[in-house]
């Protein structure tokens, strides 16, 4: 099962209860596991999620506290969506959510992951703001932007042609 890996940033935002659930680094990381991020963009709270075998990058704007307790909710939802805007068959979709279940939480432990999701905050604040704010700015829009740029930990492929090979 994918875990839905956090760092110390996001943890501590969802509280104590989810810092004792994600415990130690339980087990290895497998590339179906997505990592999550808090951060601010246009100064509200948001979550970037990337897939470690893709480094699909998915942004969620508008996270308060409440809405952190259920993340991997906030996850299915955000990839729907994204798979839907990529016209990934429904089957593969229902299929991709079935496997994915409701991913336990753990603690981050990829340098290369976490160095990406820094890119793509950087890059997401940018065409927010080039945008004329969150206000202004599409998630899934601002997501599959970024997931368009070739990346060098895919040899020089991008987030989105590794999805949609994923799904062929």
């Amino acid at each position: 099962m994918p875990r839905l890996r956090c760092t110390e940033k996001l943890l501590r935002a969802m509280g104590g209860a989810h810092l004792r659930q994600a415990g130690e680094d339980a087990a290895r990381e497998q590339p179906e596991d997505w990592y999550a991020n808090l951060v601010w963009l246009g100064g509200r709270k948001c979550v970037l999620f990337t897939h470690v075998g893709t480094l699909f990058p998915i942004v969620v704007f508008d996270t308060p506290a409440s809405r952190l307790r259920d993340l991997p909710a906030i996850l299915r939802d955000s990839y729907t969506t994204a798979l839907d805007k990529l016209e990934v068959g429904r089957a593969r979709v229902a299929g991709e959510l079935l496997r994915m279940g409701h991913p336990p939480l753990a603690r981050t432990c990829n340098r290369v992951v976490l160095a990406t999701m820094n890119d793509y905050s950087v890059e997401i604040a940018s065409r927010v703001k080039d945008s004329g704010g969150i206000a202004c700015a599409d998630a899934t829009a601002m997501s599959l932007l970024t997931a368009a740029s070739p990346l060098g930990a895919l040899g020089g492929k991008t987030s989105i042609h590794a999805v949609l090979e994923r799904f062929s």
